[in-house]
């Protein structure tokens, strides 16, 4: 008896230094923490630095794909890419929250910010396509009221 529990707790040891191993050695694999790389990401957005923040949020989506930073990231390269002009890449961005993280809460200011790409490209029914899946997706929500008045604004026959 007094055998068999010493065995139990030498596993459980060992599981529990096992455990305690994986951090340590996840930190050697990436040394910055996804907090970090997001940081470097914000710091560069302020400073609209388009390749820096293509970078940050590369290194993010790789390092830390199911990080809560990822989504946010994302975000912020779309609007980045918005704000530059480069439209394409901005509904890249977008359209990546809206396929791939149906869940995110990012998703209702990326379905929002998809219409008002279109909306700058001047493509209204494209717009107004998102816009009536954005109200019907959140129903309630502030990105839904906006969405209500910006379809009055564009008058798409």
């Amino acid at each position: 008896m007094k055998q068999m529990m010493f065995m139990v707790l030498v596993g459980l040891l060992s599981a529990l230094e096992a455990f305690a191993a994986t951090p340590s050695s996840l930190s050697q694999v990436f040394p910055e923490g996804e907090k970090m790389v997001f940081s470097r990401l914000v710091a560069s957005y302020r400073k609209q630095d388009l390749n820096e923040v293509v970078k940050q949020q590369q290194a993010l989506a790789k390092n830390y794909p199911s990080s809560l930073y990822t989504d946010q990231a994302t975000y912020l390269r779309g609007y980045l890419e918005l704000e530059k002009g480069r439209y394409a890449e901005a509904l890249k961005a977008f359209s990546a929250i809206e396929n791939k993280r149906p869940y995110s809460v990012k998703r209702p200011d990326a379905l929002f910010a998809k219409a008002m790409t279109y909306k700058k490209l001047d493509l209204p029914k494209q717009a107004d396509f998102v816009l009536k899946k954005l109200e019907k997706s959140y129903p309630g929500s502030p990105e839904s009221r906006r969405a209500a008045l910006e379809r009055r604004l564009l008058r798409v026959k």
